[in-house]
């Protein structure tokens, strides 16, 4: 999901959230579609130098506890 994507999700869910009327069956649903979905996103990893930091980031503790690494 881009972020363009996350976006619009957001906004969905503040719109659902906002909304006076009762939450109902279908709501909840939606909603959670939502959040899932977002929160898939969040989740995987990315591409490009943000990715590489995120793995250097890792590094380190690996080989703390094994220093064959």
């Amino acid at each position: 999901m881009s972020s363009l994507a996350t976006r619009a999700s957001l906004r969905r869910l503040h719109e659902v959230l906002e909304d006076p009327a009762p939450i109902n069956r279908g709501h909840a649903r939606y909603v959670r579609r939502l959040i899932t979905g977002a929160s898939l996103a969040e989740a995987r990893p990315r591409s490009g130098s943000g990715a590489t930091e995120q793995r250097a980031a890792i590094a380190p503790d690996d080989a703390a506890e094994d220093p064959a690494l």
